[in-house]
C-alpha cells in the first residue's frame, strides 16, 4: 500500500506517537509494513490536519508540505499568563497581568506585515534543529542555544472572538511559522504576556492544492469506509481502463467512479474498507494488459472527492 493520508490528530498525543498508532493499524489491515512519515509536526497539545505518507515514494513527497506551503490555523491565545514552553504543557512563569482591549489587539495585529517575510525566533522548546539536535532536547538539559531568527510570512488573519483574556484567531501562515512565537510577540507588543492555549490546524495548501481538516480521517475512521482518490498517468485512455477499474470496484464491494481527464490522465474515486482499497490500488497501478502506467498518485480521506469537473466522456 502507498499514498498520502489526510489524518486528524487529536490533542494530548505527540505527532510521532500518533504516527506509530496509525502505522500499526495499516499493518493490521493490509498485512504490509511500509515506511511512513508526516508533513509537519503538530505539538502534543495541538490538534488537526496531519498529512502522512505511506511508502518510500510518498514519504519523499512530504517536503512539499514541509517547505513552501501555506498552513491555516485556529488559535486561542490567553493573555495575562505565560509558560516556559509558550503552551499549556509548560511551567507557569511570572507574567504581566495586563489584559489588552480588543481594539488594542486589532491595532497591534495590523503592525505585523502581511505577505512579506519578517524575522521570527522559534520557541526554546521546539523541534527546530540546532547543530543537529532538537532545540527542545537542549532546553531540557538547561542548555540555551543562541536564538536564531527565521524568515516567516503571515498571509492573513481574522479575529474570530475575543472574550478577555482569551483571543480566538484565524491565521494563514507560511511553513516554519511558530504560532507560539506569534502569541508571545503579539503580547510583548501589547506590553503583556501570553501563551498559546489551543491550536487547530485546519488546512494545508501545497503545490496549488488545498487539503482540509474536514476531509481528514481519525484513527477510528480507518475501521470503517473511507475514500481513495487515485490519479493515473501514462497510456490510460481509450484502452478500457475505466471499465477495468469499475469491474474491480464491483468485485471488491467498493462504490466509486472513474473518468478520463484532459492531458491524457485518468482519475478514480472509490469508497469502502481499507483492505479492499489497498487491493484496488494495487490493481490500478497495473491496469489491464493494454495500459502503460507511467506514474500514479493516491490520496486517502474521509469524504468522497468529486472528480475533476473537466472530465472527458
Amino acid at each position: 500500500m502507498e499514498g498520502l493520508f489526510l489524518l486528524n490528530k487529536p490533542t494530548n498525543i505527540p505527532s510521532a506517537a500518533f504516527l506509530n498508532k496509525f502505522k500499526k493499524i495499516i499493518e493490521e489491515k493490509t498485512g504490509e509494513k511500509d515506511k511512513t512519515g508526516h508533513g509537519g509536526t503538530l505539538d502534543k497539545f495541538a490538534e488537526g490536519l496531519l498529512i502522512v505518507g505511506v511508502s518510500r515514494h510518498f514519504t519523499r513527497l512530504l517536503p512539499l508540505f514541509l517547505k513552501n506551503s501555506k498552513k491555516e490555523y485556529e488559535a486561542e491565545i490567553e493573555f495575562g499568563k505565560t509558560t516556559d514552553t509558550l503552551d499549556p504543557e509548560g511551567k507557569l512563569l511570572t507574567a504581566s497581568k495586563k489584559i489588552p482591549s480588543k481594539k488594542e489587539i486589532i491595532e497591534t495585529l495590523k503592525s505585523f506585515p502581511l505577505n512579506s517575510p519578517f524575522p521570527q525566533i522559534a520557541p526554546l522548546f521546539s523541534a527546530k534543529k540546532i547543530s543537529g539536535r532538537r532545540s527542545s532536547d537542549l532546553a531540557r538539559q538547561n542548555i540555551k542555544p543562541e536564538a536564531k531568527k527565521s524568515e516567516v510570512i503571515l498571509y492573513d488573519f481574522s479575529v474570530i472572538n475575543y472574550s478577555p483574556p482569551i483571543l480566538k484567531i484565524h491565521l494563514l501562515v507560511s511553513s516554519g511559522f511558530y504560532i507560539r512565537s506569534f502569541a508571545h510577540d503579539l503580547a510583548k507588543k501589547l506590553s503583556s504576556d501570553a501563551y498559546l492555549k489551543n491550536l487547530i490546524r485546519t488546512k494545508i495548501i501545497a503545490n496549488e492544492k488545498t487539503y482540509s481538516l474536514k476531509n481528514a480521517l481519525s484513527l477510528e475512521n480507518l475501521e470503517n469506509s473511507i475514500t481513495l482518490t487515485g490519479t493515473i498517468f501514462g497510456l490510460v485512455q481509450g484502452v478500457g481502463f475505466r471499465a477495468f477499474l469499475r469491474q474491480k470496484m464491483s468485485e471488491l464491494n467498493l462504490v466509486g467512479t472513474a473518468a478520463n481527464l484532459p492531458d491524457d490522465f485518468l482519475e478514480f474515486s472509490a469508497t469502502g474498507l481499507l483492505s479492499a482499497l489497498s487491493n484496488l490500488e494495487t490493481q490500478a497501478k497495473l491496469g489491464p494488459p493494454s495500459v502503460k502506467v507511467s506514474n500514479s498518485f493516491f490520496l486517502f480521506s474521509k469524504n468522497t472527492k468529486h472528480l475533476n469537473k473537466k472530465r472527458l466522456s
